[in-house]
């Protein structure tokens, strides 16, 4: 079985050059790629013990259409009678996709071209409809008869499998129109951008990536700027400890946090940078509070606000923002800590707020700055974004235009660095709720005061923070999970890395 690379996440542009350089380095053909992409489509559908009464599989003019073709003729070989029914193409369809519908037409199949509503097909529920119509190399809208039958497939609400990603969806940018949406998406030998972003997941149904051969050596050779953050990823980068170091080892983290009303996040950025592997750790928080931090998590130590911005020296990383308010005093500390921090930090919550009330600051973050915005902080920062395609693309643009890493989070956080990005693969819906962002400042904080450098303890924390709250869904509904849960999971985490 070919490997399947599962850790590439590929753009359009990125796969047509992976096909090419496959039929350049083997040699072989463009139907030979088709071939291999129908064989792992139907080996994968028919593994799902898909019996209906009527296949019907739609074609588009293009390669997808082409693949549609090859999988009718599988199905055909499989002892199924298969109808298909395809667009037009203004340009003529290349030899092997023409034989192939030549040997479709000569083994009595409906082969029947759609040139108007007329001719759409009769679905049932017992119907199995292919979606090959379009492919990841569409970049408008559906139109004309195109975009009909796609509305035709909404209507009828039947059981659509998308061939490499539902037709109308763009891979990588936005596309306003009609799609497909699948019941099952069976995408081939890699990852696509759209395949991680939320809004495109009630389309896509449920997801499969199966290998087609592709050569192995091209993202070797072209590594792309986009990836996934995998187990294997984290133990790149992952340093088990010795048993032979002490508490200076790991680093002594500050940590500036904590307001009225909002001291709940302090506590939690608090315990969870210390659940991370921080050697020391200091909050600073208003003076009433230091006794209110002192009970929940006496393993910190307590500065008082009021008191100052101490030395710091001592700190060799930062953590700012998790409910320190949004007042003149909060503004004056964040703009203290950005002048005097020699150090790597992390901003979050009311820090990011700040910023985006004064934009000005921002000329002041360091080199190496982690930002952490959740998409609604993330547009007061950089502009409003109608979609999640233009707020991916814009974090991308942003680490490559400034020496930071922007942690855009989501269900798929991305970390954005030097142009290039990387989603996210662990995680659950359960942390969409109030407090875990506090958390994942306090993991982050930790991994940095331990020496990893910033690009190196986004990845690690972000994939940690998912895995804690993966494990603690084992026990806890994704309705019951607290943050305080993910917490209390950090510690199994970071054994599965052992």
């Amino acid at each position: 079985m070919p490997e399947l690379h599962a850790h590439i996440i590929a753009e359009a542009a990125y796969m047509k050059a992976w096909e090419n350089y496959t039929c350049h380095e083997e040699p072989c053909t463009e139907a030979d790629l088709m071939q291999r992409a129908a064989t792992a489509f139907v080996r994968k559908i028919l593994s799902f013990n898909a019996h209906p009464l009527q296949w019907v599989v739609l074609a588009g003019p293009g390669n997808n259409g082409g693949d549609g073709f090859f999988i009718a003729r599988l199905l055909l070989q499989e002892g199924y009678r298969p109808e298909i029914y395809f667009l037009p193409s203004l340009r003529k369809r290349p030899p092997h996709i023409e034989q192939c519908i030549d040997e479709l037409i000569a083994a009595g199949l409906i082969v029947q071209e759609i040139s108007n509503k007329k001719n759409f097909p009769l679905l049932s529920a017992d119907t199995i409809v292919i979606d090959a119509l379009f492919g990841v190399g569409l970049n408008r809208p559906l139109s004309s008869v195109a975009a009909e039958l796609v509305m035709y497939l909404l209507a009828a609400e039947v059981n659509c499998w998308s061939v490499d990603i539902p037709s109308g969806m763009g891979s990588d940018q936005y596309i306003i129109g009609p799609s497909v949406r699948a019941q099952h998406t069976i995408g081939f030998e890699s990852l696509k951008p759209a395949f991680l972003l939320a809004q495109n997941w009630p389309m896509l149904g449920k997801l499969d990536v199966v290998p087609i051969g592709l050569s192995p050596n091209y993202p070797l050779i072209h590594p792309s700027d986009t990836r996934l953050i995998t187990e294997e990823t984290i133990r790149e980068i992952f340093r088990p400890r010795q048993g032979v170091e002490h508490k200076g080892h790991f680093g002594h983290s500050f940590l500036v946090a904590g307001s009225e009303g909002k001291m709940g996040a302090a506590v939690l950025a608090a315990k969870a940078c210390l659940r991370s592997g921080t050697g020391l750790l200091t909050v600073l928080v208003p003076e009433k509070y230091t006794v209110d931090l002192l009970t929940a998590l006496p393993e910190a130590m307590q500065l008082a606000r009021e008191n100052g911005l101490p030395k710091l020296e001592p700190y060799r990383s930062i953590g700012i923002g998790p409910g320190m308010g949004l007042d003149a005093d909060a503004e004056k500390l964040l703009v203290d800590v950005l002048r005097k921090s020699q150090v790597p930090l992390v901003l979050d919550a009311d820090a990011l707020h700040l910023l985006s009330l004064h934009p000005q600051h921002l000329s002041l973050l360091p080199e190496g700055a982690l930002l952490t915005p959740h998409p609604k902080e993330f547009d007061r920062l950089f502009g409003k974004h109608s979609n999640e395609y233009e707020r991916s693309a814009k974090a991308r643009q942003i680490s490559q235009q400034n020496p930071w890493v922007v942690i855009l989070k989501g269900h798929h956080t991305q970390v954005c660095y030097g142009g290039k990005s990387w989603f996210n693969s662990t995680g659950n819906a359960g942390l969409a709720k109030g407090g875990s962002g506090d958390v994942l400042t306090g993991i982050l904080t930790a991994l940095l005061a331990q020496q990893y450098d910033p690009l190196q303890a986004a990845l690690l924390g972000v994939y940690l923070h998912g895995l804690a709250a993966d494990i603690a869904v084992n026990t806890i509904a994704q309705e019951s999970l607290l943050a305080s849960d993910v917490i209390e999971s950090l510690g199994k985490a970071f054994q599965t890395l052992y």
